[in-house]
């Protein structure tokens, strides 16, 4: 029964499958849902779930996914009706002015929390968790109603915006030395902001809880009036003044000393003032239209848009902000260009791998004084150890892949480091939870650096909700993390093999332009399952490599944190010594043939012929039952602890191993039946029963196609061949079968 305090008109329900949480009808945010007293909502809860539409009525909910987060953050928030999630932790239901959707990560790209507003759904009280545990009334609380501001600011440590993206002011001795005198909680302390607490109020504006605004000493950021910056940003928005206002304001009330040694520059002069502007910071202008401006502290070029362009020749040349005036930002930006243009850095040579400020050359064995004359993009922010040795990292790895398959996790890392793209597969570190994979990416993710690297999803790349501007998010990165893919077939492979095999491909920047490229950044899959594909050519599956981390561990934290950090430069000299005989090779150590990759792909996604040749034999007058058939196959899945397909991608794949699925009649029953295909013998040995067996790699066979099914042999041939396998079939040569026997035995398939 839906809970009375979401027994309000304005709510909306949805309808969702028993023990799971993906809703079963399709526009589910506008059309398809329902109000709380619907027969249809109703009949189906009595046997199914229902989900929430967040954002009708100014519904949000906050789901944590971390109990420390969820432990420190609940006293901060008023009481209110709370639900507990089969998983055991807590959903706090809010109504707010503004239902946004916020997803809160740490520095790790770890999920800790989602605000599920407007456009998404929790699943409701009384449901079935997948796990098999109830979602209950935690609170019985009335809903309470607060402002998404002060949700947010409680939440600031990971949502706040990003230094870089908050203007502030480091030019002139005078800033820096005002700078260095008065902090942020001294400032509000002076227009009476009570302190002792953080987030607390915003000087700006009134507000009815009182924590919007949140600050550490050197910066300051409002959730409700979305304002930020350093203590002149807080002057300037407080007492409604221009920078150059706000710089005397400061000198008259702390008595700082001025003494200013750059000349008066007329505004006006913009060729003049734009190359004055350079000597101070380099940039140039590339023919894709972007700016790139020199980081003098990480040693590398970054991009830049018109406003962060604007802002720093506001900021070098302390004009105050009159550039704001259209015909002089216009004159100023064409001025930019043509000067950006003549100062196109030289590209720095592939070979080069950049730690910090120097270059290590792979082919000379050299080491280079990175400077902006060359175009560095990728600093990995660790000096070259004396020593290769990694005990530690060694352990770990050996922990997780085994010692077998130890080089390949160092071999990845080492790509990675490498700015082009010529061994073309993409990598996929494969299992279920706890077993390191998550781990083994923040290594990854703190040995390059977190401005190397990006995350993206699957199916915004190359699935059905694929974004034009995704790409973008690849671009001038080292490695692009994806996680569990959420879609049952990849519709769209040639994004993906144009991504790793060396191809231009079209970057588009949202209010810009498009552009093409080569992709260097090295595509991770973290996944327990993997997606069918409508491509089984040799090229797709070729360029997949899979690394199983099948071992399960206690929960606890994050084992890549016991990592020294000495040994993380020892990994830089581990790269440099594994990179030359990687390339050299031109593959990765463990890869396999292609023809094994396509079997590891197909048991990582859909391992339906493997099924089949195992449990049943093919034979044109036989059939079973559609429903006997996806029960016991959804069985075997679970025991070899694969993803659950539905019934729509089982009727798919299916049809793509040659079996009709139509509705008929046999022995005068009605229904939907397979034909061309019956289970071995009896079904004792079938998935579900005590006595199911798992796969036998002794008596396997690799032939995807089932040569002797399209050959026309009678069913009387084919069930001789049950035992020993059609004569037709391709084999699994001797020294393959025999690693994956071994494999198989160490639980790594």
């Amino acid at each position: 029964m839906i809970p009375k305090q979401l027994q309000k008109e304005v709510f909306r329900f949805i309808l969702v499958k028993k023990m799971e949480k993906i809703p079963i009808e399709k526009d589910w945010q506008n059309t398809s849902n329902y109000l709380y007293n619907d027969p249809r909502l109703i009949e189906h809860i009595s046997t199914g779930n229902y989900g929430v539409a967040t954002g009708y009525g100014n519904l949000i909910v906050i789901d944590f996914d971390d109990k420390k987060l969820q432990e420190k953050t609940i006293p901060n928030l008023p009481t209110t009706f709370t639900t507990m999630s089969g998983g055991g932790l807590l959903h706090k239901w809010f109504i707010v002015d503004d239902p946004q959707t916020i997803k809160i990560m740490d520095s790790n790209k770890n999920t800790l929390a989602d605000i599920q507003g407007k456009g998404k759904q929790v699943i409701g009280p009384g449901s079935t968790h997948p796990n098999g545990n109830k979602y209950v009334v935690f609170d019985d609380s009335e809903i309470a109603t607060i402002n998404i501001s002060e949700i947010k600011a409680l939440f600031s440590d990971y949502i706040l915006p990003k230094r870089d993206k908050l203007r502030t002011f480091q030019t002139s001795e005078v800033v820096k030395e005002i700078k260095s005198k008065i902090n942020i909680p001294e400032l509000l302390g002076l227009f009476r902001v009570n302190t002792n607490k953080n987030p607390t109020d915003c000087p700006m504006h009134s507000s009815k809880g009182g924590k919007c605004l949140s600050y550490k000493d050197d910066l300051w950021y409002c959730f409700h009036c979305e304002k930020g910056g350093d203590v002149f940003n807080l002057v300037m928005e407080k007492e409604g003044i221009d920078f150059l206002n706000a710089k005397n304001w400061f000198i008259d009330k702390y008595k700082i000393d001025v003494k200013e040694t750059r000349p008066t520059l007329k505004i006006t002069n913009y060729l003049e003032n734009v190359n004055e502007f350079y000597k101070f910071q380099p940039f140039f202008y590339d023919k894709a239209g972007i700016f790139w401006f020199w980081n003098r502290t990480d040693k590398k070029w970054e991009m830049v848009d018109d406003v962060d362009v604007m802002n720093s020749i506001d900021d070098e040349l302390e004009f105050g902000g009159e550039t704001v005036t259209s015909g002089i930002k216009s004159n100023y930006l064409e001025s930019f260009k043509r000067v950006g243009r003549k100062h196109k850095p030289k590209e720095a040579p592939t070979r080069w791998i950049q730690f910090k400020d120097k270059a290590f050359s792979l082919r000379s064995k050299n080491i280079y004084k990175v400077t902006p004359d060359y175009f560095f993009t990728n600093p990995i922010p660790w000096d070259i150890g004396e020593t290769a040795d990694t005990p530690t990292i060694d352990k770990l790895f050996s922990e997780w892949v085994g010692k077998k398959r130890l080089k390949d996790l160092y071999e990845f890392i080492a790509y990675c480091c490498y700015r082009d793209y010529p061994i073309q597969v993409l990598f996929c570190i494969f299992g279920h939870g706890r077993n390191g994979k998550t781990s083994f990416i923040n290594i990854i993710d703190k040995f390059l650096g977190e401005h190397n690297t990006c995350t993206t999803d699957l199916d915004l790349i190359a699935g059905k909700n694929k974004s034009r501007f995704e790409t973008i998010r690849l671009y001038k990165k080292l490695a692009c993390f994806m996680g569990e893919t959420n879609f049952s077939i990849l519709e769209n492979s040639s994004i993906l093999k144009r991504l790793v095999g060396g191809d231009k491909i079209g970057y588009e920047v949202k209010r810009a332009g498009l552009f093409d490229d080569k992709n260097y950044a090295k595509i991770i899959i973290a996944s327990n399952s993997l997606p069918s594909s409508e491509d089984t050519s040799e090229g797709f599956y070729r360029r997949w490599h899979i690394i199983e981390f099948n071992n399960e561990f206690p929960e606890g934290k994050d084992v890549s944190l016991t990592i020294p950090e000495g040994e993380f430069n020892n990994l830089a000299k581990k790269v440099i010594e594994i990179l030359p005989s990687l390339l050299e090779r031109g593959k990765f150590s463990n890869m396999g043939s292609i023809e094994d990759r396509k079997m590891r792909y197909v048991m990582a996604s859909n391992p339906l012929p493997y099924f089949i040749q195992q449990f049943c034999y093919l034979n044109p007058d036989g059939y079973i039952r559609y429903s006997k058939f996806y029960h016991f196959y959804t069985q075997y899945l679970k025991r070899i602890k694969r993803r659950i397909i539905g019934k729509k991608e089982f009727s798919r794949v299916l049809i793509n191993e040659g079996l009709e699925n139509r509705r008929t009649s046999k022995d005068g029953e009605v229904d939907y039946y397979v034909e061309g295909v019956q289970f071995k013998k009896n079904e004792q040995n079938l998935p579900d029963l005590p006595d199911f067996q798992e796969l036998s790699f002794n008596s396997m066979s690799i032939g995807l196609n089932y040569d002797f099914r399209k050959s026309g042999k009678s069913s009387k041939k084919c069930s001789q061949n049950e035992q020993k396998g059609s004569q037709n079939e391709k084999t699994v040569p001797d020294d393959i079968l025999i690693e994956l026997i071994e494999d198989a035995k160490e639980g790594k398939i």
